[in-house]
């Protein structure tokens, strides 16, 4: 058949009785495949990351979350009702603590050399990012010998880098917007609203709504 100038794809004629038939047998296959898979994949997710951190009840993991602990296993502790569907990064002996009932978006990576500690009820929006550390060194020598020791491959313990960390704390209620950086050394206060795509670099006071770069505050959440 000659397709029209604009039409696109394949057309089918109805299928007969036993086309049908085989059709939906086929569809109930690939339900008990998709079933598998996803059974096989929890497992694969689960393994993986039950040697690294330690977990409260009724904790959740995405296929895409990823755990990565350099130290002992209580360096990363998770309390229950926790959903994670991000990455979890605890380099050089650092901790990451999370608190009850908190969700972590798609996307997000939380990076500590230092401590990372996230309070009760708190809301993680996808692709937010949390480091204590400036990741590389300040100077450009140190800069090139720690980029090479990572292509390479080597031991971190094989040199020693001045990468600036502080802890950062996250309390209780706080709602984490789309895309926001929170940077080392800060504080974002109880209740406190970080706007999408907002960049912090400054302690954040509780009960307040901040946005932007840098975050200014643009608002005041009355307490219950």
């Amino acid at each position: 058949m000659n397709n029209h100038a604009f039409a696109q794809g394949r057309v089918f004629n109805k299928p007969g009785h036993l086309a049908v038939v085989f059709s939906r047998v086929l569809v109930l296959l690939y339900l008990v495949w998709t079933k598998l898979m996803h059974s096989v994949k929890a497992c694969l997710v689960w393994s993986l990351s039950i040697s690294k951190a330690s977990f409260g009840d009724g904790c959740m993991l995405s296929e895409n979350a990823f755990i990565y602990n350099s130290g002992p296993k209580d360096n990363v502790k998770i309390g229950s009702h926790v959903v994670c569907r991000g990455i979890l990064r605890a380099e050089q002996g650092g901790k990451i603590i999370i608190g009850n009932d908190v969700y972590i978006g798609d996307g997000c990576i939380l990076s500590a050399r230092n401590e990372i500690e996230i309070g009760d009820n708190v809301l993680i929006a996808h692709m937010v990012s949390i480091f204590d550390n400036d990741s590389h060194p300040m100077n450009y020598l140190e800069r090139r010998v720690h980029f090479r020791s990572i292509i390479r491959q080597q031991s971190a313990n094989e040199y020693k880098y001045n990468i600036l960390n502080s802890k950062v704390t996250i309390e209780d209620d706080v709602w984490l917007g789309l895309n926001s950086i929170i940077l080392k050394g800060v504080t974002v206060g109880k209740g406190a609203v970080v706007g999408a795509g907002s960049v912090i670099t400054k302690d954040v006071s509780p009960y307040t709504v901040v946005a932007g770069n840098p975050a200014r505050v643009i608002g005041v959440i009355e307490q219950c």
